[in-house]
């Protein structure tokens, strides 16, 4: 079986961010080309929120990059995340299963010990 190599989910939110660095841009810039609040923005580059279709065509007209990659971006971090979340919830019920198996045989075990 190949080995899973878990990553951090990246958030669009961060990508913003980088935009507003390599721009010289504020938060409160770009929240007023997209006709927004600034905390709106805020909450996007701290990973607080997500992209919604309305967003993304305010994010394509102040960055110029197309709504469809906005989407595009946010439905990548969320299957990500859910598949992180499964991978996780998966680990647990093995691990929670192989402890048990575990208590299973030593109790088969003793009772072994005890017949013998």
């Amino acid at each position: 079986m190949p080995k899973v190599v878990s990553v951090e989910p990246f958030h669009p939110g961060e990508y913003i961010q980088e935009e507003l660095d390599a721009r010289g841009w504020s938060h409160a810039a770009l929240a007023d080309m997209m006709g927004q609040e600034r905390l709106l923005v805020v909450k996007l580059c701290q990973r607080r929120t997500g992209i919604t279709p309305s967003i993304a065509r305010a994010l394509a007209t102040a960055l110029g990059v197309n709504a469809q990659t906005w989407l595009n971006l946010q439905a990548a971090y969320e299957a990500a995340l859910a598949a992180q979340q499964a991978r996780q919830s998966i680990k647990e019920r093995v691990t929670a299963e192989d402890a048990e198996e575990g208590r299973g045989q030593a109790t088969e075990e003793v009772g072994q010990d005890e017949r013998d």
